[in-house]
């Protein structure tokens, strides 16, 4: 039996939406909300492993409106059970307070295995599943294509470059999904039945969770975003920069050189 939870958000189905001159924030008036593919492989990686080794993939995520259509597409897709954390002090969060309010309930849920998308359509930052792996001081594996559990250990494949590599993770553990996983999950007639009629949502606010409220939201959030612009696609070469070292090296090097390229970094 395994317990996984699969950690899902929900965004634009066209992310080509307008920007307010005004406010400098997207508008989304009307905007239909969908769980990007990269947390779809994550879901449909979660059933598989339930499939095969039994026990219950629960889907959570956080806040907004637009959450529970998300979370009743995911129990279509399959889900068992479905989580809400919704609280008016989670409001304006950024990366790191995301990852503390799904951090703790995870620790509720007392997740086996944590899935995540390996980053969200919109955002795509790529932060909080590592994070919330720092968080749990749980092993973490990002990208993969494909697991297999084996007892209380499970072995990822991801690709690098040409090749792949496999970890050996031991439970718990947190697996961020990629685009080489092969197929996204596909709701039935029957999921999508089932997810309006037999299935609750769950909702947990923070207190439920026992999290102070200067830790959540924008209260715990050390970053802030001014306002969004559009911008146009850069073609041409890219220049890399590698680092190499401990995780706590490679952030003083990264750091650094953003600091010396003009970053305004605290």
């Amino acid at each position: 039996m395994v317990n996984v939870v699969v950690c899902i958000k929900a965004v634009p189905s066209d992310l080509n939406v307008a920007v307010s001159r005004r406010t400098g924030e997207p508008i989304l008036e009307g905007t239909r909300w969908v769980i990007n593919n990269w947390e779809k492989r994550a879901i449909a990686l979660g059933i598989e492993l339930v499939k095969n080794h039994g026990g219950a993939c629960t889907v959570v995520t956080m806040d907004e409106e637009s959450s529970k259509v998300a979370l009743r597409e995911a129990l279509a897709l399959g889900a068992d059970k479905a989580v809400l954390l919704t609280d008016k002090s989670f409001e304006g969060a950024d990366t790191l307070a995301t990852a503390r309010v799904l951090s703790a309930a995870l620790t509720k849920l007392r997740a086996d295995v944590v899935l995540t998308g390996s980053r969200t359509a919109d955002r795509r930052s790529a932060q909080v599943g590592p994070m919330v792996a720092q968080l749990l001081n749980i092993p973490a594996v990002t990208f993969a294509e494909s697991t297999e559990l084996k007892g209380k250990t499970l072995h990822v494949t991801k690709r690098i470059g040409t090749k792949l590599a496999t970890y050996e993770a031991p439970l718990p553990c947190l697996v961020s999904v990629g685009a080489d996983r092969a197929a996204p999950a596909i709701a039935t007639a029957w999921g999508i039945y089932d997810a309006y009629t037999t299935k609750d949502i769950i909702v947990w606010n923070r207190r439920d969770l026992d999290l102070h409220e200067d830790s959540v939201g924008r209260e715990g959030s050390p970053t802030r975003v001014r306002r969004f612009e559009k911008v146009q696609e850069r073609k041409g070469p890219i220049e890399c920069e590698f680092f190499e070292g401990d995780a706590d090296d490679v952030a003083r090097q990264f750091v650094r050189r953003l600091k010396s390229r003009g970053g305004n970094i605290r």
